[in-house]
């Protein structure tokens, strides 16, 4: 049963519940939570890291799409020289990277190897015990997306920015840091066997268009005899 908004009523949201216990957890975004965790804001999770002057570490692109991945160069596009990266920030790998333009887009993500990002980006550094692989999920949900929207400054949506202090101020739910972990393992392993089956079907997708423009080609060309089927 679905209430008027097309949110699953509370009494078929239990039947999902995993723990034993719940309680408001005094953000509107988030409601109710298991009983043990807690809410605490970022900073009490993260610390922002503004290291410079590397410049022997590879580029990483904060993209809505990916998260955070290391940059591709084309042949035909032109790299940085190694003087222009004095300003750029330094990410080590498992610190969380995010756009400030677009964080409430799903700029952020955990960067999977030391490298650097933009000047203009935020570098969050994770605290003894937090898993960064489960904030960087966290942080790219529609729900926490929108209240970094809410949270950001700017004119109109699409020159909105999140600064550190608004970011460290921003609530999260904090689960023990074994579960943590095994909410992170689930999602890698999961997320992996779903992009693995979307590549199958993207490649299946590309042979049923060529297939498709082959025997467009054989038929108008008399390459195949199709008199049979029109006659049927």
């Amino acid at each position: 049963m679905k209430d008027e908004g097309g949110r699953m009523s509370a009494e078929r949201l239990r039947r999902f519940k995993p723990c034993p216990a719940y309680k408001d957890s005094g953000v509107e975004w988030l409601g109710e939570i298991p009983a043990h965790w807690q809410v605490k804001p970022n900073f009490a999770m993260f610390s922002q890291r503004d290291e410079r002057g590397r410049d022997d570490l590879p580029i990483l692109e904060v993209s809505i799409s990916t998260g955070v991945r290391v940059q591709e160069f084309s042949d035909g596009k032109i790299e940085h020289r190694s003087d222009d990266m004095g300003a750029y920030k330094v990410a080590r790998s498992g610190d969380i990277a995010f756009n400030k333009m677009r964080m409430w887009q799903g700029a952020v993500g955990m960067a999977p190897v030391s490298g650097l990002v933009s000047p203009d980006y935020i570098v969050a550094t994770p605290r003894e015990g937090v898993d960064p692989r489960y904030y960087a999920a966290l942080f790219r949900t529609p729900l926490y997306m929108a209240e970094v929207c809410r949270w950001s400054h700017g004119i109109v949506d699409d020159r909105n920015r999140l600064y550190w202090e608004e970011f460290k101020a921003l609530r999260s739910p904090v689960p023990l840091a074994g579960e943590q972990r095994a909410m992170a393992d689930f999602l890698d392993r999961d997320t992996a066997r779903i992009d693995a089956l979307v590549a199958k079907v993207r490649e299946a997708i590309e042979w049923l268009k060529e297939y498709r423009t082959a025997l467009i080609s054989a038929a108008v060309t008399g390459k195949i005899d199709v008199r049979k089927e029109v006659a049927t």
